[in-house]
């Protein structure tokens, strides 16, 4: 006890490290995942042209998941981090969609509130 009450200065540093450390590397990571959904996107539109929007964007929700890091998926059900997928692509599909078509970042694509998930 008498350890922690002369060290709790340095053992707070060393968990705000820690904690700083582990952020940055889920954050990092989480990055990569968008860039790779972004890609996965062009790549569906391309190799599934006469399908729906619907299955191009369960195509890459599939293989999101598949590229998921381990420690989310011991901590997550398959079905959780499949819905926290679909969420996070809709918004980074509408995000892209938004900023190709005048180049601004300006919520003019919006569809009145509905998911685009895709062209359909």
């Amino acid at each position: 006890m008498e350890f922690f009450q002369s060290n709790w200065q340095a053992l707070l540093f060393g968990l705000v490290l820690v904690a700083y450390l582990i952020t940055n590397v889920i954050l990092k990571r989480w990055d990569h995942l968008r860039a790779l959904g972004y890609k996965a996107m062009l790549s569906a539109e391309k190799a599934f042209k006469d399908a729906k929007g619907s299955q191009k964007f369960d195509e890459v929700v599939k293989l999101l998941y598949a590229k998921l890091p381990v420690y989310f998926k011991i901590f997550m059900s398959e079905e959780a981090a499949l819905n926290m997928l679909r969420v996070n692509l809709q918004e980074w599909y509408d995000s892209a969609k938004d900023l190709a078509d005048d180049g601004k970042k300006n919520n003019s694509t919006k569809s009145g509130g509905q998911d685009v998930n895709f062209k359909t």
